[in-house]
């Protein structure tokens, strides 16, 4: 595969080649190319996605309207995105700030949304800090905008959502959603509105309203399918119906939604694509709660090797998540050697380096979860107390603490 740069080469300079066009009928056709990428990026149709938004991009620019070429410059971001393209979030994000001219208000909307998606690349590699910072910068740019674009606000506020969430502030997060919510029942775009549904459902399944989560759901169901039957974030609802089901222990339907939005996802993304990995672990958790563990493990295990094929450190938290899995996984089945084994691998991928001090303590992407890891890491070194009345199991389990 090519590199970035040439990837970005390439595909301008046949670009170049192939069009040339007037002033005014340059205008015409961006907006033409600019739909057409709509459509097939609401298709998955990703490459095809891409060259009309590079094409309408390149055409803008050529007609002198930077302000839209960098709005469809912004939509490649999301491109990006949704394929999980983080080297290329990054450096699209980084190349568009070195357009936008500074102190010029003309750009002021532009700017606010750089911010908010270099907040997004960084929730993506689970630095919660950097990526809160951004989000609320690019919201305090946008609510200072005279005439601010009410459709981006409320993403951005769906946004802040999602990292008070993974902050486990669940009732921020449902505040922050509901913002999102009163600015986006305005237009009634159903892709947005299926995704403030899909947000509002997961704040209610955290804070224990299952029925109330599985409401929203099919809110943002009956969204997605207006659009596309086969579109990736049905996946994703199915995949949070899932859980919703387990949580109330039908776990027969939690595996039927898990393999729906399996079969949605491989049928659009790359097999080690985060959202495929993301079925297989869901799938491995449903299995061990309901101890069917040998079908746990084989998923859990499928995890770990597409993950590791990344061989990249941006996949490290996630890769502890499953990690953490199988480890609860065999402390269920009282293999507490093994378990311990699986929660050491954890927590050395949650931390920056191999001693915790005061330096090292504001690098920890989520201190939250590596609580959490070091909370089981206890119950595992006292349940090996009991069984082999070690003394060092203890003192290590006191080290944990």
């Amino acid at each position: 595969m090519p590199s970035v740069v040439s990837r970005f080469t390439l595909v301008l300079n046949w670009i170049l080649i192939t069009s040339v066009y007037s002033l005014a009928q340059g205008l015409t056709d961006a907006e033409q190319f600019s739909k057409k990428a709509f459509q097939f990026y609401l298709k998955s149709q990703w490459d095809s996605a891409e060259f009309y938004y590079f094409k309408s991009a390149n055409t803008y620019e050529r007609s002198g309207n930077i302000v839209e070429s960098l709005n469809e410059g912004l939509k490649l971001v999301d491109l990006f995105i949704a394929q999980n393209s983080i080297e290329l979030v990054k450096s699209t994000v980084d190349s568009l700030f070195t357009l936008v001219p500074e102190k010029d208000s003309l750009y002021d909307d532009v700017r606010s949304q750089l911010y908010w998606k270099l907040g997004t690349y960084h929730e993506m590699i689970s630095s919660l800090n950097e990526a809160h910072k951004n989000t609320e910068l690019a919201i305090s740019m946008q609510e200072s905008i005279g005439d601010y674009n009410r459709t981006i606000l409320a993403e951005m506020y769906k946004d802040l959502g999602i990292l008070h969430q993974r902050d486990r502030d669940y009732s921020s997060a449902l505040k922050y959603y509901k913002k999102s919510f009163r600015l986006r029942k305005v237009d009634q775009d159903p892709l947005a509105m299926a995704n403030i549904h899909n947000s509002l459902a997961v704040a209610y399944f955290y804070l224990g309203e299952f029925s109330i989560a599985l409401k929203e759901y099919q809110m943002c169901l009956n969204y997605y399918k207006t659009i596309n039957s086969k579109h990736p974030k049905i996946a994703v609802a199915y995949n949070n119906i899932a859980f919703t089901h387990m949580k109330i222990q039908d776990y027969d339907s939690s595996i039927l939604y898990h393999r729906k939005a399996l079969r949605i996802r491989l049928n659009t993304l790359p097999e080690n694509h985060p959202q495929v990995i993301s079925s297989y672990n869901g799938m491995g958790i449903v299995y061990t709660v309901n101890e069917q563990y040998d079908s746990a493990e084989f998923y859990f295990k499928k995890c770990v090797q597409l993950l590791e094929s990344y061989n990249s450190d941006d996949f490290n938290y996630f890769l502890s998540r499953v990690v953490y899995n199988i480890c609860k996984l065999n402390f269920r089945r009282e293999r507490f050697s093994e378990s311990l084994e699986y929660i050491t691998k954890a927590i050395n991928l949650n931390l920056p380096a191999k001693e915790l001090s005061d330096s090292t303590f504001y690098e920890i992407r989520n201190v939250a979860d590596l609580v959490d890891l070091m909370q089981f890491k206890v119950s595992i070194m006292t349940r090996l107390y009991d069984k082999y009345q070690r003394q060092s199991d203890l003192e290590i389990g006191l080290d944990a603490f």
